[in-house]
């Protein structure tokens, strides 16, 4: 396993992060540790992740105070994002509302809108126009609903994520929400089983594949086509130069166009 700066660490990718935890425990394996190589795994990569927010933070306190501001209630609605997430799989709710809420603040605005809130504080611009803020929101939903399709419908080798992880967890997400409504009554006994220990890997696949065959996967991949050309007919009302309405544009197509 190669050693990691600092400065690395507070540049690693969810895909890096993943590999990170498999590197650890394939050492921990190598060099016959005690314990659980995959507990060790997991663990030293959520440590790995509490220094690169430590770090941050130590960043973000040296912020002029507007920036300050911003930087608190990003970090707030981000932890209670991701609460919604952790609680809603637990209850298994399969809400549009819930999962929408989620979205938005566990990687909506955290992503888009509040990174757009704070360049403008740091610009001396204390509020940002709400042609920008829906943009931001906007993009930001999408992000997570590629996020979301990745999860289950992408490619573990790019991902860094297992297949199906998503269904394993159960997670509150909107293609869930959709598929609540969407899935024949095979599909529905099967979206039961979701964050359960009963479902199986053959139930994972049989459950994707449903999934695609209801129509939930393109009705989330036309909200993410939606959403962009949405954020892209906002841009233009916003009067920007050039250069930063091509660089938001392309963000949006960044943001909803990746494979991992």
């Amino acid at each position: 396993m190669r050693a990691y700066s600092l400065i690395e660490l507070m540049n690693l990718t969810r895909a890096e992060l993943f590999a990170l935890h498999r590197q650890i425990a394939d050492r921990h394996r190598l060099h016959d540790w005690a314990g659980d190589p995959d507990s060790y795994g997991h663990a030293m990569a959520l440590l790995t992740g509490d220094l690169a927010f430590a770090l941050a933070s130590r960043l973000g306190a040296a912020l002029p105070g507007p920036a300050v501001a911003v930087w608190s209630r990003m970090v707030s609605e981000l932890v209670l994002g991701q609460f919604l997430d952790l609680a809603g799989a637990a209850r298994r709710d399969r809400s549009l509302e819930v999962a929408r809420t989620t979205a938005l603040l566990k990687s909506g605005q955290y992503t888009v809108t509040d990174p757009l809130r704070l360049g403008a504080a740091l610009a001396g611009v204390p509020e940002l126009p709400a042609a920008l803020a829906r943009y931001g929101d906007l993009v930001g939903e999408a992000f997570q609903l590629r996020d979301d399709l990745l999860g289950v419908f992408g490619d573990p080798r790019l991902t860094g994520k297992p297949v199906g992880e998503d269904l394993i967890s159960g997670k509150p997400t909107q293609l869930l929400a959709y598929a609540a409504d969407m899935l024949p009554p095979r599909g529905q006994a099967l979206l039961a089983l979701a964050g359960t220990p009963a479902l199986t890997r053959a139930d994972v696949t049989e459950l994707t594949d449903e999934l695609a065959r209801c129509g939930a996967r393109n009705r989330i991949e036309g909200k993410v086509r939606s959403n962009v050309d949405a954020a892209c007919v906002l841009l233009d009302s916003c009067e920007l130069p050039p250069r930063v309405a091509a660089a938001l544009r392309n963000l949006s197509m960044a943001a909803t166009e990746r494979q991992q």
